[in-house]
């Protein structure tokens, strides 16, 4: 329903916005955090039940106690209609949880959260900026022990792909946040080339929605985080004597010469897999390590969008 409201409406506050939209229900804030239905604030602390709405755009259905959800509670990825059934002991997802994806995949993962991330406001550029997947998101490695599609049971050593995908590159998702240098994306055309074959394509819009893409160079980043991320903060856009300073040390910040190369490589592997993206329109591209970018060819003429911030000589 939120989708729903016209451009008026968006220059309501956040509260008056939710007030708007749930018919006058009882709400409650805590940290950007919006806490609808059975609520009350005991000592400081939110508890009750009802659907809380967080930052990163995560929805949380379920019991909660000391502002955090408990026992067994459904969450919803944003607009992707990702949802989890997942049990809660310390504010920490742990157990076994039932994935259902909007394709009609039912996945059952075995996981233990290794932090609260998952209820914190996005960093960009942090840990918890990367969504590759949501079951691994944040920062948590997932064990998939089942999966069904269409009501017929196989193992994941039978669908080895198909499993991989869903832990490391998740199309199922409108948007996605990727970090090219990490090394469990470097075989991801070897992985994805069963997918193009079969019911389960890349290229059928029932199971790949992604629409916008931001692909990063942690590697790069890392070397100097702060040139990226203050260009990100809105109340920081303005101290141009900082950014010009941090922009001249960028200038200098390179990977080793395999550690490039690498990146490149699983760069371009990562464009040919988006490439079979029926829906993708937009594509950002931050901290790219190599001098030159090749925009001639590929998905790069077909998408509405195309924004590069950073190169390895420092431009923006």
């Amino acid at each position: 329903m939120l989708k729903q409201l016209d451009a008026t409406n968006k220059m309501m506050e956040d509260r008056n916005l939710f007030q708007f939209a749930f018919n006058n229900a009882l709400i409650l804030e805590k940290n950007n955090t919006f806490y609808i239905e059975s609520f009350e604030e005991r000592n400081g602390r939110i508890c009750g039940s009802g659907t809380a709405y967080y930052p990163n755009q995560i929805t949380i259905t379920g019991n909660f106690q000391n502002d955090y959800p408990c026992g067994r509670c459904t969450l919803t990825f944003g607009a992707s209609q990702i949802t989890e059934e997942a049990t809660f002991v310390n504010a920490h997802r742990t157990g076994h949880i039932k994935v259902t994806y909007p394709s009609g995949i039912v996945a059952t993962v075995r996981l233990n959260d290794s932090s609260p991330f998952l209820f914190q406001s996005v960093i960009p550029y942090s840990r918890n900026f990367y969504n590759h997947s949501v079951i691994g998101f944040p920062c948590v490695t997932p064990d998939i022990i089942a999966l069904s599609y269409n009501d017929a049971s196989y193992k994941p050593n039978e669908v080895e792909d198909v499993a991989w995908l869903l832990k490391h590159f998740d199309v199922h998702q409108i948007s996605m946040n990727v970090d090219y240098s990490d090394n469990a994306l470097r075989n991801i055309e070897q992985h994805c080339r069963a997918m193009l074959e079969g019911e389960m394509i890349l290229s059928n819009p029932k199971f790949n929605h992604v629409q916008s893409v931001t692909l990063c160079c942690q590697a790069l980043i890392a070397k100097n985080r702060l040139n990226y991320m203050l260009p990100e903060i809105s109340s920081l856009r303005n101290i141009n004597t900082l950014l010009a300073r941090t922009v001249q040390r960028c200038c200098s910040c390179e990977l080793e010469e395999e550690e490039k190369k690498n990146c490149s490589r699983t760069l371009n592997g990562v464009l040919r897999v988006l490439g079979y993206s029926p829906c993708l329109r937009s594509i950002t591209i931050v901290a790219y390590p190599d001098s030159t970018l090749n925009l001639s060819g590929g998905l790069f003429p077909r998408v509405s969008s195309l924004t590069l911030k950073g190169g390895c000589d420092g431009t923006c």
